[in-house]
């Protein structure tokens, strides 16, 4: 990825903000971005952009709206949504897919096999060799048959893109 991009999500966005980790970007979802208790994430810099449904938050919101740093999503279906966020921002093929908890958005690391054993169940631990964990959260992760649902997902969403790289 080119730029380092952070998504802040509202409360009304929680599986365009699964799906944004899911591609490998940093998002975090912020439940208390609200019109009527607008309180921006500390980390909001040139990098950081707001996703909302909410369109009082776009009028009363002191960020920018001409330069994209926050974004109205039209649509309520997480693939729409996506969709939308790709195209706003130009954002490339995902490079880094699978590389960040869908839970609470930390970078996985590889864990060893052994060190998982009694966190997965058995058929799991005996039919797949790599393994990812999230150190922040401790979920772990393999590449099961929601791996190529997911991959295909993704992929139909960047076919109707023309020219991405």
């Amino acid at each position: 990825m080119s730029k380092k991009w952070i998504f802040f999500t509202d409360a009304t966005l929680g599986k365009l903000c699964k799906w944004l980790r899911i591609i490998g970007y940093e998002s975090l979802y912020c439940p208390q971005l609200s019109p009527h208790r607008l309180a921006l994430p500390v980390a909001l810099d040139e990098q950081g952009i707001i996703l909302t449904r909410q369109k009082k938050l776009v009028e009363k919101s002191p960020v920018q709206f001409e330069a994209n740093r926050i974004i109205f999503i039209n649509d309520n279906r997480w693939q729409n949504q996506l969709l939308q966020v790709i195209t706003v921002l130009q954002l490339p093929k995902p490079a880094a897919m699978f590389t960040r908890c869908v839970k609470c958005g930390h970078i996985l690391t590889e864990t060893d096999k052994t060190k998982i054993m009694i966190h997965v169940p058995a058929f799991i631990y005996q039919s797949h060799h790599r393994f990812h964990r999230c150190e922040q959260c401790e979920r772990i992760y393999w590449p099961g048959t929601h791996f190529k649902k997911m991959s295909d997902q993704i992929a139909q969403i960047f076919s109707h893109l023309p020219n991405v790289e």
